[in-house]
């Protein structure tokens, strides 16, 4: 752009250059003619007079033909601006879509890191989860009941959704004689695994040990529906007596 702006400045002094020297070629061929009006014949002034017009004319093209050029240099520089200008649109344009889509990478990358840190954290959530059921289940197999109990609980204060500690610490609960709080261990366990046959049947056995003799019956025969291997001679036999427990119950809770 500043090459044709120069270009233009530059055919404009051209020009200008031209028509001051036709303006004064003219006055000089007509004081040239006038002097030889005055010392030649007539036709040698009238030939003068015609060669400076000729000269003239040669000037006055010479000039158009400038001004020609000139303009369509004017127009070229104008087209290029326009297409310079057009270049910058595009160009902006595109920044803005190079800029959306690196917001949109950023964003990505972000999600991402906060997804494996946080799968990192479960992870690592996870394995102190599983390291304390473990340390559960081996104090348990060596009798120390107590630390049992404490290893299940902090299991499940790192994760309450977990039905097998809550079981677990259900029957080592049951085994202290803690009967309540082993079902409500059983209640917990159920509500997050319905069909989780053991810990109906538990807290049948731990109801029952409560004496809650009807609830007991419903416990037990709702783990034999839930597994039917449940339903050993011993356990028949267990839910018959249970039945009777609680026939009695409901005759004294009748009685005038």
């Amino acid at each position: 752009m500043h090459r044709y702006a120069s270009d233009v400045i530059t055919w404009a002094s051209t020009i200008t250059t031209i028509l001051a020297a036709v303006v004064g070629l003219g006055s000089i061929l007509i004081m040239v003619a006038s002097v030889l009006v005055s010392v030649r014949t007539r036709a040698d002034a009238m030939r003068e007079v015609r060669k400076a017009e000729e000269m003239a004319k040669e000037a006055h093209a010479e000039a158009k033909l400038a001004l020609t050029e000139v303009r369509d240099l004017s127009r070229e520089a104008r087209d290029d601006v326009r297409t310079a200008l057009r270049d910058v649109w595009q160009v902006l344009d595109q920044v803005r879509t190079d800029a959306k889509e690196v917001q949109r990478i950023k964003e990505f990358v972000e999600e991402s890191a906060k997804a494996a840190v946080a799968a990192a954290q479960e992870s690592k959530r996870e394995r102190k989860v599983m390291q304390h059921i473990a340390s559960g289940n081996l104090a348990a197999q060596r009798g120390d009941l107590e630390a049992a109990v404490l290893e299940f609980t902090e299991a499940l204060d790192l994760e309450q959704d977990f039905p097998a500690a809550w079981y677990n610490r259900g029957v080592i609960k049951s085994q202290l004689g803690d009967h309540a709080g082993a079902v409500s261990d059983f209640d917990k366990a159920i509500a997050q695994k319905g069909d989780f046959a053991q810990a109906w049947y538990r807290r049948g056995i731990a109801k029952a040990a409560l004496g809650r003799y009807c609830e007991a019956v419903a416990d037990l025969e709702q783990a034999i529906r839930v597994s039917p291997r449940l339903a050993t001679d011993e356990l028949k036999q267990r839910l018959a007596d249970l039945r009777e427990e609680c026939e009695e119950t409901m005759r004294k809770e009748h009685q005038p």
